[in-house]
């Protein structure tokens, strides 16, 4: 798996090497990745987590999960990598280089963004059978202004992972909004409450999120 996110991450910039169980950067950034769950629910779900400054106790650890599917292990190995890579990966590769090209920053007074903090809005990937009317909704109808009212009484003064995942069907939902690894039950509501389509085949969106306070 560390040598899947590796060579996924070098496809989009930067040195990326593997170094025993873990991945490093051309800095001190770390990517550790835990083994596969393997459990009944989640046979194929991984555990990701950025150590930004693995020197200090106290630096954050940006945490995030994937699902992988396929026949084999390469194949869920391969999965998973993309989908962490292509949203978390990529918003963390923001928070290194600092100049648009992995994830959008928006600012604490932008009409679309939170008041107090800075957020680097990763990519939204949608997946699933029917993902064009999803994905359309989500492009079309900005989050964070849904989210004003919940989410900022979850963010602390580090760098905060918000990860937003949803979709299903009409008659199965599956909603979540993790902060720093923990669901937060009032902004996934208000995440359910909004009118995205809810398409008849299985399909979903996710996208994952850094904030942190507004310096200005």
């Amino acid at each position: 798996m560390v040598r899947t996110i590796a060579a996924h991450l070098n496809d989009l910039s930067g040195t990326w090497t593997v170094d025993g169980e873990v991945v490093r950067g051309e800095g001190s950034t770390v990517i550790v990745v835990t083994d596969l769950h393997g459990d009944a629910q989640e046979p194929n779900h991984v555990d990701v987590g950025v150590a930004l400054n693995p020197e200090m106790a106290a630096a954050p650890v940006i945490w995030d999960c994937a699902a992988g599917h396929g026949a084999t292990p390469e194949e869920v190995a391969e999965t998973a990598a993309h989908m962490w890579v292509e949203t978390t990966g990529s918003t963390v590769l923001e928070l290194l280089v600092q100049d648009g090209r992995f994830a959008a920053h928006i600012v604490a007074d932008d009409p679309e963004g939170l008041p107090g903090f800075h957020v680097l809005h990763g990519p939204v990937l949608p997946f699933g059978a029917d993902r064009e009317p999803l994905l359309r909704w989500v492009l079309d109808h900005p989050l964070l202004p849904a989210l004003r009212e919940t989410l900022p009484r979850h963010l602390d003064a580090s760098v905060n992972g918000v990860k937003l995942l949803f979709g299903g069907t009409p008659d199965q939902e599956t909603v979540e909004v993790r902060v720093n690894g923990a669901i937060r039950d009032d902004a996934t509501e208000a995440v359910r409450a909004l009118g995205w389509p809810r398409v008849e085949q299985p399909t979903f969106v996710k996208m994952f999120l850094l904030a942190f306070a507004d310096s200005q």
